[in-house]
């Protein structure tokens, strides 16, 4: 069984992938599409992980906007439509 560490690694993880690979302007993220759905898939792990981490440490750590990450990720996976790309 997966924990909170392992949660949070995947966290780490999926921070890292995105960083690897900068993009400078909106206007070229927009442009590339495989580096925007690159980023889009890993918010969605990131999301996914937030949503598995227990209420005693989202209760310890109430800076971090869990439900805002569990929410992006939804709309990231069901309400792929309405992506508000700019907030990506």
């Amino acid at each position: 069984m997966r924990g909170d560490r392992e949660r949070l690694l995947d966290i780490q993880d999926a921070l890292d992938a995105i960083n690897r690979h900068p993009v400078g302007t909106f206007e070229e993220f927009m442009a590339d599409e495989l580096v925007r759905y690159f980023a889009a898939k890993h918010i969605e792990m990131i999301g996914e992980a937030a949503c598995k981490i227990s209420e005693e440490l989202k209760g310890k750590h109430e800076e971090v906007p869990w439900r805002a990450v569990e929410k992006t990720r939804h709309v990231l996976v069901h309400d792929y439509f309405k992506i508000n790309w700019k907030t990506v």
